[in-house]
């Protein structure tokens, strides 16, 4: 409660006894959790069907292979579903707080360790998650409709007033990307490292941006290139 209420100073607190096996475990639960009603409530072959035309394959091969190509990827879906969240995340997640961690120590010059870091990564993205989560599921809930990408659900950006395929695709991926949900994250993160490296918020800020920055444009590089 504190994360949502206080942030700043439930940071100095975690910056003071860094733990993060709790944060990372509940993350990695909650994001399980979901995977297992998703993909019971889910359509696997409409659900792939759809990705596999937004990413152009069909464009690429004949359409009476169209069918074939939608089985193939139905039947690996939910072994990359289960992937995502008991694998591919938590080994993003230390490698974020790595990241980071070369940041503040070496840009900021401060004293912040790895179970710092860690703990700021896994406890600012604890909460992100819990409320990402569960408004995910609501809104999959009251519309009755779970055959879908989770990540396009609950769109707080300026990508979801234009269509996809008006403006060209790294636009799109600079407007998904400018997301309030991010921004709530950044702070958070502006306000650990903050804490573990005892500068004020707005100084702290200015690492996590430049990284995001980075990541934003590798994002619309990829949209243009894929």
């Amino acid at each position: 409660m504190g994360l949502y209420l206080a942030p700043t100073d439930t940071f100095r607190g975690i910056a003071a006894h860094p733990t993060f096996v709790a944060p990372l475990l509940a993350i990695v639960l909650i994001n399980s959790a979901f995977t297992f009603v998703w993909l019971r409530k889910a359509d696997h072959f409409e659900v792939s069907r759809v990705q596999l035309e937004e990413a152009g394959i069909f464009d690429r091969i004949p359409p009476e292979q169209h069918a074939s190509a939608t089985e193939r990827q139905a039947r690996i879906l939910p072994t990359f579903a289960w992937l995502g969240p008991t694998v591919f995340l938590p080994i993003m997640i230390v490698a974020l707080a790595g990241l980071f961690l070369f940041v503040y120590r070496f840009f900021y010059a401060s004293e912040t360790t790895f179970p710092q870091s860690l703990a700021v990564m896994t406890w600012a993205l604890l909460p992100f998650y819990l409320l990402a989560t569960l408004l995910v599921v609501l809104v999959l809930s009251l519309k009755g409709e779970w055959s879908v990408d989770p990540r396009t659900v609950v769109q707080a950006n300026p990508g979801a007033l234009v269509e996809k395929t008006a403006v060209p695709k790294p636009v799109h991926a600079l407007l998904d990307a400018l997301d309030l949900f991010s921004a709530w994250l950044l702070f958070l993160l502006a306000a650990g490292y903050a804490a573990t490296a005892r500068r004020s918020v707005g100084s702290a800020a200015v690492g996590v941006l430049v990284l995001w920055g980075i990541f934003v444009l590798l994002k619309m590089a990829m949209a243009t290139v894929f």
